[in-house]
């Protein structure tokens, strides 16, 4: 079965950040949205990339079982206190030019070190994504992780939603760009 998404998984299984940098999860928090986006062509290609690290499967599979899902955030440059608009030109320069940052109104933030107290695992990814219009893989934006869950329940997108500050509003993005598909 062919897939439109390629995932690789960087050196190491820990994120190679430290637990008060920032991830960024895109756009507003929905449920039920991310259950009806759960990507077959998404899980084909994580299957392809657990099958060449042997240690990390297991460790995945021993942790959540056979199935799992996950959710794509981005580490963002800055200390936690930062935010884009407010004098950091290097934060400022991520929002407004990260290819995929910079197509989102809205944002939530989370310390990583929150996430792996609350015991999720967090897989440093890159993800490529082959264009429709030649075929060439194109990778979706740098510094990419996957929050590991069990499954897609309410009760679990709550606890990795809880890690995240501002729930429920959302932080802006000043810098948002529009993007011609």
């Amino acid at each position: 079965m062919p897939t439109n998404i390629h995932i690789t998984l960087r050196a190491g299984d820990r994120l190679p950040i430290t637990g008060e940098e920032v991830l960024v999860r895109l756009g507003l928090w929905d449920p039920e949205h991310i259950r009806e986006r759960h990507d077959p062509d998404q899980m084909t290609a994580y299957e392809r990339a657990l099958a060449e690290n042997a240690d990390l499967r297991q460790a995945v599979t021993a942790r959540y079982g056979p199935s799992f899902a996950v959710l794509s955030v981005y580490h963002r440059p800055g200390p936690p206190a930062a935010r884009p608009g407010t004098g950091d030109s290097e934060l400022d320069s991520w929002f407004g030019s990260h290819p995929i940052v910079s197509r989102y109104r809205a944002y939530l933030e989370a310390l990583s070190g929150a996430l792996e107290t609350a015991g999720f695992l967090l897989l440093p990814t890159d993800i490529y994504v082959r264009r429709e219009t030649d075929g060439v893989w194109e990778l979706q934006g740098e510094g990419h992780f996957d929050i590991v869950v069990g499954d897609l329940d309410d009760e679990t997108l709550a606890r990795v939603y809880a890690c995240f500050e501002s729930a429920g509003t959302g932080l802006t993005n000043p810098y948002r760009r529009k993007h011609s598909r």
